[in-house]
């Protein structure tokens, strides 16, 4: 008699459970194209795995697969290592700025240096197109793009070869002040009366910023000038401290592209702000292999690496709102 009532009873809630799913009203159909949104090509694509994880973490998935059109500018896995200590903050505004609203088509700009565009995180990223030979390169912050233009339901999807630095910061010497890595050079450029310069908005620099260390390892390398503590900078001879400075400095916003560039087109050498040059050399084609070497210095600088738990910071290409900043291992000796 039991089993007659279990048999009963669940039957009933089949039926009721049919009744009900007969009476919802239909799914609507997607419209076309949907399953070709951004989001979902990320998904979709082994390769962008990393950056599809951080993109659902970061909550921006929703504004992927929404139909309002965006592009977006995608990391393949190789070239994110590890993301867990980043705040959710941090992530966020990281996906923000590899978004820009309205799928602006990149082959559809000109040749062009640096043109500055809008991303949903207030805060420019720098797009140049130049010639190669017979091919048009396309980059985004000193960073070729591995793929341009691949259409999306809602957009454009472009990849990058390498992780973009945020534009965080309005002038290269805020970027500097908040930088616990070049504290010294910091306190140097304070000592020299260059701080106002870099602080200009009207202005456009690129900064071969040294790290502290550099610094601390400087003491038998400038011929009467010992910067190797905080007190010696501060006591400096502030002449004699612009001199070396202003040999860091250059006009203008000089990513790395930018860089090789310039130096190829001037017999491997870049002109700095005092007016004398600076020599750069490296592999284009590795990952921050530039260096650069000074007129009286005896080694190569190159871009600044710390060892880290987490992912390894990029110590170059660091976008500010008047000028980029590249940290280097040592002081460049004019």
């Amino acid at each position: 008699m039991k089993s007659k009532y279990f048999f009963l009873i669940v039957l009933a809630l089949t039926v009721a459970l049919f009744n009900a799913c007969s009476k919802m009203p239909d799914t609507p159909a997607q419209p076309t194209g949907y399953g070709n949104r951004i989001l979902f090509l990320l998904k979709d694509n082994f390769s962008l795995g990393n950056i599809y994880q951080i993109v659902q973490e970061a909550r921006m998935g929703d504004t992927l697969q929404a139909e309002r059109p965006v592009t977006f500018m995608a990391i393949p896995n190789q070239a994110i290592i590890s993301w867990y200590w980043l705040s959710y903050a941090e992530k966020r505004r990281w996906m923000q700025y590899l978004i820009i609203p309205g799928a602006p088509a990149f082959r559809q700009l000109p040749l062009t240096e640096n043109r500055a565009m809008l991303t949903t995180a207030a805060s420019n990223i720098y797009i140049t197109r130049f010639m190669r030979g017979n091919d048009t390169v396309t980059t985004v912050n000193g960073v070729e793009l591995l793929a341009v233009d691949n259409p999306a339901g809602n957009g454009f999807l472009q990849v990058l070869g390498e992780n973009i630095n945020v534009e965080n910061e309005p002038t290269v010497m805020h970027a500097i002040h908040n930088d616990s890595t070049v504290v010294l050079f910091a306190a140097a450029l304070q000592r020299a009366g260059l701080t106002d310069s870099l602080a200009d908005a009207r202005k456009t620099w690129t900064v071969l910023a040294p790290v502290n260390t550099a610094f601390i390892w400087s003491a038998s390398q400038l011929e009467g000038l010992d910067l190797s503590s905080l007190d010696k900078i501060l006591s400096a001879d502030p002449e004699r401290l612009k001199a070396v400075l202003r040999y860091h400095l250059a006009e203008g916003r000089l990513f790395t592209g930018s860089l090789y560039r310039m130096a190829a087109a001037n017999n491997g050498t870049i002109t700095m702000r005092d007016g004398s040059r600076v020599s750069i050399s490296g592999n284009q084609a590795i990952f921050n292999n530039i260096t650069f070497r000074g007129k009286h210095n005896s080694n190569v600088a190159q871009i600044a690496k710390y060892p880290n738990y987490g992912a390894d910071p990029n110590y170059a290409n660091i976008p500010c709102e008047n000028g980029v900043l590249h940290k280097i291992t040592s002081i460049l000796i004019p």
